[in-house]
């Protein structure tokens, strides 16, 4: 029975020395991650220049909508003369009708 014994002890000591390892290789790890996250806390994003782009896009898109809007009350003016020729043909048409009865 102490041969078991033994052999259990050697298995446990093996097993104990893995899990040392382990630990130790994890701690290892931890501490890398730990300094990462405070380098990585540390860093300032600058975005000056991202703003300048959004501002500058803004610009341009403030400009196409008014562009836009321009041509619509163009179009609008341009449209005008032929809707009230077409109004004027319209009743036209009906006073001739209503005049033939």
């Amino acid at each position: 029975m102490s041969k078991n014994l033994e052999i259990i002890a050697e298995i446990i000591t093996e097993q104990l020395s893995k899990v040392e390892l382990s630990a130790a290789k994890l701690k290892t790890i931890n501490d890398d991650l730990k300094a990462t996250v405070e380098m990585a806390s540390e860093i300032e994003i600058n975005t000056k220049r991202l703003e300048e782009v959004i501002e500058h896009w803004n610009e341009l898109f403030l400009k196409q909508k008014a562009q836009i809007v321009t041509l619509q009350k163009s179009k609008f003016k341009g449209d005008l003369p032929l809707k009230l020729t077409i109004l004027g043909l319209t009743l036209m048409i009906i006073f001739l009708i209503f005049k033939s009865f």
